[in-house]
């Protein structure tokens, strides 16, 4: 290097890198308790900061309350809150207390690329079933159901996806019970990827309680309550964590 101006610049000799100290930045949390009225650096929303209009961490101590307002397809007024996937095998989970009155209002946990591709574990109400958990699929905006509506038992239901080999599980299970029940078939994760489609596409794949960010979408449409908070076994709302011992190579 020499310094013949203020501005360094390259010698013929080449350009030796300097002795700098390593500066490793911390491990970000994979367990998010809801015990602070301000929500998580590491946790996004979704175009918008949150407001407490929609978003509220103090009405009920230790959960994150959430308002619903438009649906996944929409550009704007999302009632989301993600977290950036950083693993190619991981699992994310949270627990939901929720209780629709009608097929129009939905919450949930969500693997979310953009409005027109996700993948949304719901809870809703059907006139003929109740309260029931159903998969969705959206991919190029065409909305399928990725499962038959599964009936829940009364209480907080505990929802997770696994991210593994490039195939992502739904599972869900009751706030008393300790074993996992799976629902639908294994969902392509390349669907949620920039590669994927027709369009050009740049954007972050999110696990919304939703660079690849998974929503764990907790997500609320349709102007009703819904509580999220304290993972069973970490009291805490939503927790990521990457499946050790698994390859987490593309």
């Amino acid at each position: 290097m020499v310094a013949a101006t203020p501005w360094r610049k390259c010698s013929s000799s080449g350009n030796p890198s300097p002795s700098l100290p390593a500066h490793p930045w911390p491990a970000e949390p994979q367990a998010f308790e809801f015990d602070n009225p301000q929500l998580s650096i590491h946790l996004q929303t979704l175009r918008e900061q949150p407001d407490p209009s929609w978003l509220n961490l103090v009405e009920r101590p230790g959960w994150l309350r959430l308002r619903g307002r438009m649906s996944l397809y929409s550009n704007a007024e999302q009632s989301l809150v993600g977290y950036r996937v950083s693993h190619f095998n991981c699992s994310c989970e949270t627990l939901l207390d929720y209780h629709p009155e009608n097929q129009l209002q939905t919450a949930g946990l969500c693997v979310f690329y953009d409005d027109q591709d996700w993948y949304y574990l719901a809870v809703s109400h059907y006139p003929e079933s109740g309260r029931v958990l159903v998969l969705l699929a959206n991919k190029d905006q065409q909305l399928t159901a990725a499962s038959e509506p599964v009936p829940l038992p009364e209480g907080p239901v505990q929802l997770r996806f696994t991210l593994n080999n490039g195939k992502y599980q739904a599972f869900w299970q009751s706030e008393a019970s300790t074993q996992w029940h799976p629902i639908g078939q294994d969902l392509d994760a390349a669907q949620l990827s920039d590669d994927n489609g027709k369009r050009f596409r740049f954007t972050a794949l999110f696990s919304s309680f939703a660079h690849k960010t998974t929503a764990a979408c907790a997500h609320l449409q349709i102007s009703t309550t819904y509580a999220i908070g304290r993972s069973l076994r970490t009291k805490s709302m939503f927790t990521f964590q990457p499946m050790l011992g698994v390859s987490d190579s593309p």
